[in-house]
């Protein structure tokens, strides 16, 4: 795959096939990303977290903008599409798709951890899935904090892997989602679940 330590940039072709041992099967990301265009990126896979991209923000300032394009059919035991880490990580969505993704534990879409934001505006999370103990097929906030608004979708999926939000508890691991502004649609843009924590 890529390991990226500066600027870069991907608005065309496809970032596919790749294989990592450790973290970031497609993209290791440590410096500033954007997708945009056509570009994609897919059919990753890695044995740690972030099948398509890892963004990890532990020691420096990391950003990933999708602007447009698409993360599919990529694979990790966390976050299969995209996984989120540190404490200087911020991941913005704006436009694009990321669906069919798999996590074998959490985060079939996106896994958000550390203290990282992630803004989604905009786009659509479809398909994507977690393993026979998983959870958060679409997205899984362990930590950090997740910003939803303006025409994002992620409709529901089935009971068995559920394309939903799911806030994990973990004793001191602060988790924030926000609903900002006013979502455009009138159909149910997200199932963020479970519904109360136990004791």
């Amino acid at each position: 795959g890529i390991f990226n330590d500066g600027t870069l940039t991907i608005s065309n072709g496809d970032i596919c096939g790749n294989y990592a041992v450790s973290d970031g099967g497609g993209i290791y990301n440590i410096g500033a990303l954007t997708l945009s265009g056509s570009g994609g990126i897919s059919s990753n896979y890695t044995a740690g977290n972030g099948g398509g991209v890892c963004n990890d923000g532990s020691e420096n300032s990391v950003t990933f903008a999708m602007e447009n394009g698409s993360i599919y059919s990529n694979q990790a035991q966390n976050g299969g599409g995209v996984y989120n880490e540190g404490t200087e990580t911020v991941f913005e969505v704006k436009d694009g798709a990321i669906f069919s993704n798999a996590a074998e534990f959490v985060g079939g879409g996106i896994g958000i951890t550390g203290s990282t934001v992630v803004t989604i505006s905009g786009g659509e999370l479809t398909g994507n899935s977690f393993g026979d103990y998983g959870r958060g097929g679409a997205i899984a906030v362990s930590a950090g904090t997740l910003i939803l608004s303006g025409s994002v979708c992620i409709p529901a999926g089935d009971a068995v892997n559920q394309n939903d939000v799911y806030v994990l508890y973990l004793a001191g691991s602060p988790r924030v989602v926000t609903i900002s502004g006013t979502l455009s649609s009138d159909e149910t843009v997200a199932t963020i679940s479970p519904s109360a924590y136990g004791e």
